[in-house]
Order: structure tokens, then sequence, then C-alpha cells
């Protein structure tokens, strides 16, 4: 199975179509198994004795496993072989970097965690030295777990700011000054020799949010908006990331405040120019101070969970605002779900539901009879670290022939998620 190197490859046509047929027999096993051969050949409308030669060398490669007998059919007969995805086949790595904290966590072929590694560092410490200390912690995951480097699949990293795509570097990054512009992804795979993929934090946290949290049992376009030192969105659209043309797509921190419901207010509005002054968390701290909320060296969480009238007045404030800007994304895409995420939403049920209850008012008041299903984030401070792994784990089931015609193997358009 030489599907995740094809792109250091000059195969044949016929090499490039067995390569192209065990990945979708992969994905449809991932997607659905267990499954007999018998139902593998059906929904993958191929021959049975091509499946059986297919599997064959998936169950060589260690990236699928028999087990056991399934159930005969309604006809009687001799019970089939069930095949299934092998969790231990492969393994991969998901980081989460922040401005002074970094999770790296090790998954199995299915993203289930086996071990979970915390970095702390100083706000501002080199780029060489963070990654050293990361690349430290991955080597000491791999060697604790005996798992042989031939076993890592390939890596995913969540990271703050506006991602070069095609040379897996930093455009922009206000929270990590002196990471733009190097070569990050070339780093790790140099070390690793295993493909490696760069995205940006809160759209990493839009596809956990999809995967595995809020809106895991809801099918259609889902935007999670991220409330913290700065804000963001993450657009999932199709069963795809939304990248946008030069892959600024969320970047809602930027928009001007357009909110005449603020002009009364007491509290947030001080000036800001942008959504992410007004909204980020250091807004939200000063506006509880105007309440006479005394906020130093006392966490959010504790805040706002104070039984204070004051508070909530900050808060019918900031959901105003919140509102205000969600709205007008909803205008835009149209999406089925609207996750909130951050410690504003976490730390307060209070704002998740006035936040909600406002933005349906306000959607019910518009020509376009929009609906949209709102809820809190339920990752937490693990969204990013699944969204990770995710893409981590694509690079074994990402379209064969998509890998041609990419430079490199991180997630585009015509990538495919199971």
């Amino acid at each position: 199975m030489t599907a995740i190197t094809l792109r250091h490859s000059h195969q044949t046509d016929s090499q490039l179509l067995k390569e192209i047929n065990e990945t979708r027999l992969l994905t449809l096993i991932a997607r659905h198994g267990p499954l007999s051969r018998a139902e593998i050949s059906k929904e993958a409308h191929m021959a049975k004795a091509t499946v059986s030669e297919i599997i064959g060398r998936l169950l060589e490669a260690d990236l699928v496993k028999e087990i056991g007998k399934g159930d005969s059919t309604s006809r009687g007969g001799k019970r089939p072989t069930m095949i299934q995805l092998q969790p231990t086949g492969r393994y991969l790595l998901g980081v989460d970097i922040k401005r002074d904290e970094c999770r790296v966590q090790l998954s199995d072929l299915t993203g289930k965690e086996v071990d979970l590694q915390v970095i702390n560092y100083a706000v501002g410490t080199a780029m060489d030295e963070v990654i050293g200390a990361i690349i430290s912690v991955m080597d000491q995951l791999l060697l604790v777990h005996e798992i042989p480097q031939n076993r890592l699949l390939s890596i995913g990293i969540s990271i703050p700011g506006l991602v070069d795509y095609v040379n897996g570097e930093l455009w922009l990054a206000d929270t990590l000054p002196g990471w733009d512009h190097k070569p990050i992804v070339a780093i790790f795979e140099d070390h690793f020799q295993v493909p490696c993929l760069l995205e940006n934090d809160v759209k990493c946290m839009a596809w956990g949010e999809r995967l595995s949290g809020a809106g895991q049992e809801i099918n259609g376009d889902l935007i999670c908006l991220f409330l913290g030192d700065g804000i963001g969105a993450g657009v999932i659209h199709d069963e795809h990331i939304y990248r946008g043309h030069s892959g600024g797509a969320g970047e809602i921190g930027y928009l001007e405040v357009h909110c005449p419901a603020l002009e009364k207010g007491k509290y947030l509005r001080n000036g800001q120019k942008y959504y992410g002054e007004l909204l980020g968390i250091s807004s939200l701290k000063r506006a509880l101070n105007r309440a006479g909320i005394e906020t130093e060296n006392r966490h959010l969480k504790d805040l706002l969970e104070l039984d204070d009238p004051r508070i909530n007045e900050v808060l019918d404030e900031y959901a105003e605002a919140l509102v205000s800007l969600t709205k007008n994304l909803v205008k835009s895409f149209n999406p089925r779900t609207v996750v909130f995420t951050g410690k504003p939403i976490s730390s307060s049920p209070y704002l998740a539901a006035k936040a909600s209850s406002l933005l349906h008012a306000e959607l019910a008041k518009t020509a376009l009879h929009l609906s949209v299903d709102v809820k809190a984030g339920t990752l937490g401070r693990r969204s990013a670290l699944v969204g990770a792994a995710a893409l981590a784990r694509q690079t074994l089931f990402k379209p064969i022939i998509a890998q041609y015609f990419t430079p490199d193997m991180s997630l585009d358009r015509d990538a495919v998620f199971i």
C-alpha cells in the first residue's frame, strides 16, 4: 500500500488505478465497516475477485483486519468473514500550538487518543525552541508506546494565524511573533519523513466540533465561531473546510463593527473599530470593570458564574454584538448549524442562551426566512486537536488522483473527509 507516498513517485497508469482502488475500498471500510467481502464488492461495484485481491494487500499492509464471522444471509449458507479498519495499523500525531502552550496527541488510525502531553513555554519563546520541544515530545511518545516510525502515518498541526498552504508556513500570526514565513511543515517532515498538514486553529476547531462535538449529529453546512483573546470563524461547506481564495476565510475579527443595538450600551462599546477588538476577552473584562466588577487576577469563568445582575447586563450587550456579527454570516453562508465556542460561551450558560434567542429573533425579522440550529461547543480545549488529528488521518483517504495535481499533502477543495 503506497498511497501515502504517491506524491514522491512516478507510477504507471496501472499502478495508479491499483492505488485508487485500494483507497476506495479503504475509505468504504472506514466509513461503513465492518463489512464482508461480498458487501464491499456490492457497495464498490467491483468484481469479487478484484475485491479479494485488494483486501489481501490491505491485510498485508496491516491497514484492515478480519474480525470474525458475520450473519449468514436469509438463504443461509456460509457465514462471511467481516473486515474492518485496523486501529493500530498506523498512528497519528496531532498538535495544537498556542502562544504559551502546546498539546501533542498520539492517536490510532480511528482517531482514538492513545496519549496526550502538554508543553508550556513563555509567551514570545522563539519558534525553534518551541518546535524543538514538540519534536522531542513526539519522539518520546513513539518510543514509550513502542511505535516504529514506519507506523506513523502523518502529522496534523493546528496553529493560530493565516496559513500559507502551498509552502507550509504562516503568512501572519499576531499571537506568534517571529513565526511567519518559517518552514514549519518542512521541519516536521524532514524529521519524521511523513506528511505534515498545517491548518488554522479555528478551522481545526470547526472540523473537530463537526466530527465529534456539537455538530456531529447534524448534516449540512456549519459555522463555528470562536471567542477568545481574538475571534475567528471556521466554515464547513459540503463536508470541506472552506478556506477562501488565499486562506483568509473566517478572519471575522477584522470586520468593522456595525451594531446599532450597542449605541445605548453602557459597558462594552468603547471606541473599538473591529469585532475582534469588541468581542475579545480583554474587551469583555474591561466592560465588567466598567460595570463595577473587579476582574484583576480573576478567571473569566469564576466571574461569569457570579450571581450578579451587573454581569448579566454586560453579557446582554456582548450577546447583542455577537449576534450582530453572526446574523450577517448566516445571511452570507446560510449554514444549517452555528456553533459558539470559547471561554465566554463555555463559562456562561446565560450568554449561550441569550445569544441563541437573539439570533433566532433577528433572523425571524428578515425576508429570507432563514433558520439555523444554534449550539454551544462541547469539546472545549480538545476541539482543535480533534480537527488536527482528522487532517492527519485524511492523508490515507485523500483521493489519490488529487495528489498528482497538488504541491503537497495539505487538504484542498477536492479532499474527501470520512
